[in-house]
């Protein structure tokens, strides 16, 4: 009888302590899911912010093309590692989201590399334009990101 009573409190407490290491790692997981997201939108951000200067200097030095060419390369590199993410419950609805954005965003990059490696890129366009649609859009996730962490 005494064994029995061991045995369940054993069970019991192995319970308790699996079931929290869950809650743990689910707390974890969701704090890691908000600072990969915050960082990669930070990030498109500051890519964007930085895209039209070194186009700039891509006109009076053709040397630099290879440099953008390879901003838009890492950028992309990003993206995709972000892609392989799975979001917590809670932000599977912005995760979508930003998925969209996130192809749409390398559609874009594939778009300028391609235009780079022909020859056919537009700098003073490239140079002149406004901070990417996308990344703005991702930037309204951020916010949306940040409320539903509270």
């Amino acid at each position: 009888m005494k064994f029995s009573k061991i045995l369940i409190l054993a069970m019991i407490t192995a319970i308790v302590v699996l079931t929290g290491c869950s809650v743990i790692e689910d707390v974890s997981n969701t704090i890691n899911y908000t600072v990969e997201a915050t960082d990669l939108i930070n990030d498109a951000n500051q890519f964007a912010d930085e895209i039209p200067a070194l186009a700039t200097e891509a006109i009076a030095n053709k040397d630099t093309l290879e440099t953008l060419k390879q901003q838009f390369l890492t950028m992309k590199e990003r993206l995709v590692a972000f892609s392989g993410l799975m979001p917590p419950g809670f932000a599977e609805e912005i995760h979508n989201q930003l998925l969209t954005y996130n192809d749409t965003f390398q559609q874009e990059i594939d778009t300028y590399v391609k235009q780079i490696e022909n020859g056919e890129i537009d700098l003073q366009a490239l140079a002149e334009a406004p901070v990417f649609d996308t990344v703005q859009n991702m930037m309204k996730l951020l916010t949306e990101l940040n409320q539903l962490e509270q």
